[in-house]
């Protein structure tokens, strides 16, 4: 009896180790098959194009700082408009700069260079103003224009360096300048909520034009708040310095000067040149009827004169100091937006 006792006490330490041992092996097998897969890195996406070329390095440390790299990294489509260091140094932006701030520049722009989806611009056609959505919720602007025997194209009026740049998850599109962001969905809506054209919307407002700017194309010669309060007699019945001299001006006369700051077609910078050039004279029609000169150098930033009948001297697009933002080229919609630092006189 003790050996047959035996001999069942060791038959089932044997299953019971056998068991043990079965459990731990199938214990570690699922420890393996439950560890994640290390994603392959794909550095053809365009998150590390940007991190590769040095001449986007401005860029990257922007994509970096507001942490949309990781996203431009990951396997969705994507379009980047991607402005080169020189493009970022003519809005005072280096590529050593400091981004640690809460300045919403920086993460605004981002965004609204990152169009959703991969898109091939050089094989849309030509035309003025064909919109593309960006991760905003707003859109750019592609215009494509035959110029001779080329082609050129710009977003929100910059001039593309080079198109279609193939990445694994989409392209790039480099661009000359930092493209201006869409923030709002008509003129209207600019000059209800942007603070640098205060006293010009309150204008627009006690003329009776702004509910116009809600539909239709229009282009608008802005004059900023600090322009605006050395204006104080711009002509018999108008002074803009001050909310209660704009509101104590004449409606009619006010109407007919901020008309002439008003273009019934949406024109980005690149376009005022070609409709300056096509008019035989130099010049584009406003809403009053009047003309404006132009004249610059297209292929210069930001290098365009607007001259009105009654100046002396021609406007030119508004920049207070070197790092100060581009006031030039702002989409909103229905219509585009130049800030210029005098009040044009018909």
């Amino acid at each position: 009896m003790m050996m047959h006792h035996r001999h069942t006490t060791i038959t089932r330490f044997s299953v019971l180790a056998v068991l043990l041992l079965a459990a731990v092996a199938f214990n570690g097998c699922s420890k393996e098959d439950d560890l994640p897969v290390p994603e392959k890195i794909d550095r053809t996406r365009i998150g590390y194009l940007i991190e590769d070329n040095f001449s986007l390095s401005t860029l990257y440390n922007i994509l970096h700082y507001t942490k949309y790299d990781a996203e431009l990294r990951s396997g969705k489509s994507y379009t980047m408009l991607a402005p080169t260091n020189e493009a970022f140094n003519l809005v005072g932006i280096v590529a050593s700069g400091n981004f640690q701030s809460d300045d919403p520049w920086f993460p605004t722009v981002m965004r609204s260079s990152i169009l959703t989806g991969a898109h091939l611009v050089g094989g849309m056609p030509l035309g003025e103003n064909q919109p593309l959505p960006s991760a905003s919720g707003f859109s750019a602007y592609i215009s494509r224009i035959k110029v001779g025997e080329d082609i050129v194209t710009t977003v929100n009026g910059a001039r593309l360096q080079n198109t279609d740049v193939k990445a694994g998850n989409g392209y790039m599109q480099v661009t000359s300048e930092v493209v201006q962001p869409e923030l709002t969905k008509n003129i209207w809506h600019f000059f209800l909520n942007d603070t640098t054209y205060t006293l010009f919307s309150l204008a627009l407002q006690h003329a009776g034009i702004m509910p116009a700017l809600k539909t239709g194309d229009y282009t608008i010669l802005a004059i900023p708040n600090e322009i605006l309060r050395k204006a104080e007699n711009i002509k018999p019945g108008i002074n803009l310095s001050s909310a209660d001299m704009v509101l104590a001006s004449d409606p009619v006369e006010l109407a007919g000067l901020l008309k002439y700051h008003i273009l019934g077609t949406k024109c980005f910078m690149d376009r005022l040149y070609r409709q300056a050039k096509a008019s035989g004279d130099a010049t584009i029609t406003t809403l009053n009827g009047a003309k404006i000169t132009v004249s610059g150098n297209e292929n210069i930033y930001n290098d365009i004169s607007l001259k009105g009948t009654g100046n002396s001297i021609a406007a030119r697009i508004y920049r207070p100091s070197y790092a100060s933002p581009n006031y030039a080229n702002i989409p909103a919609g229905n219509g585009v937006i130049h800030g210029i630092n005098q009040v044009l006189i018909p």
